[in-house]
């Protein structure tokens, strides 16, 4: 059996049925090339062609318009995204003079009209410090570098930190409500970064960069939720941990009553133990 690309090169596929069937490892081949079947056949190789049934091009068609049009829908989830330049307080009382200030608030908006420009979206102040753009799923994910370069550059204007939540959902609501979670999370890291809520629950942190972490902090195993809550351990910290074992090279969590186990296990004990 041979794996292959869909662009092989058939001349390369005739030759390695030839060259097994030459060294008798095979008695035959089975083939989807019509161009392969035909020139094994000629070469007296016993070849079967195989070809997929009406039924099974149609179930592929189905599967492949399927695939298109989540994608579509995906592509045009309504996105919004929160940006909040922190102590603006502190901003305000330290500026020298009002039009110090005007100035600041003018270089600001500039970065974050340019992009919305990016993002084909709508721009609305909230005040003291706090932005929302309106675009598309889409169109956010596709400049995801951008926001952070206008990120890094309000907290050089503004010298201070900026926090970045995104809400994606079907309806604006959805998406306006997980937009507010996920700023509230940035908000809570020391690092900061942009924080992504999917419409599934999905959570993203330090999105768009190498550590960039993503798992869920919802399910719906009751049972397992209970063993959690007795060991007083939220879902979002136990499917963090989880999904952070591979990338950090760990295996689990150290626990002193147990020594290092899966994250899984440390709910199990910790819930015997009560």
């Amino acid at each position: 059996m041979k794996y292959f690309d869909v662009d092989i090169d058939p001349q390369a596929l005739f030759q390695f049925h030839l060259d097994l069937w030459k060294s008798k490892r095979t008695e035959g081949a089975f083939t989807c090339f019509s161009m392969v079947f035909e020139a094994l056949k000629e070469a007296g190789v016993p070849v079967f062609l195989i070809s997929p049934s009406r039924m099974e091009i149609m179930q592929t068609l189905r599967i492949f318009v399927e695939k298109v049009n989540t994608s579509y829908f995906k592509e045009t989830q309504i996105g919004i995204e929160i940006i909040e330049i922190e102590n603006f307080d502190r901003i305000i009382d330290k500026a020298k003079s009002p039009y110090h200030l005007q100035y600041l608030e003018l270089r600001l908006k500039k970065a974050l009209i340019d992009l919305c420009e990016k993002l084909d979206g709508s721009l609305l102040e909230k005040g003291n410090g706090r932005y929302a753009i309106f675009s598309t799923r889409g169109a956010i994910e596709r400049e995801i570098k951008m926001l952070h370069h206008t990120v890094n550059y309000l907290a050089a204007e503004a010298e201070t930190t900026v926090a970045v939540g995104i809400g994606f959902g079907e309806t604006a609501y959805s998406a306006e409500t997980n937009a507010h979670r996920a700023i509230q999370q940035s908000k809570g890291k020391e690092e900061h970064g942009i924080v992504i809520i999917k419409e599934d629950g999905t959570m993203i942190e330090s999105a768009g960069q190498e550590e960039e972490l993503t798992y869920s902090y919802r399910t719906d195993d009751k049972d397992f939720m209970e063993k959690l809550k007795k060991g007083n351990i939220s879902v979002k910290s136990y499917k963090k941990n989880r999904r952070a074992e591979p990338q950090n090279g760990l295996d689990g969590i150290y626990d002193p009553g147990f020594g290092r186990q899966p994250s899984h296990e440390r709910a199990k004990c910790a819930a015997n133990r009560l």
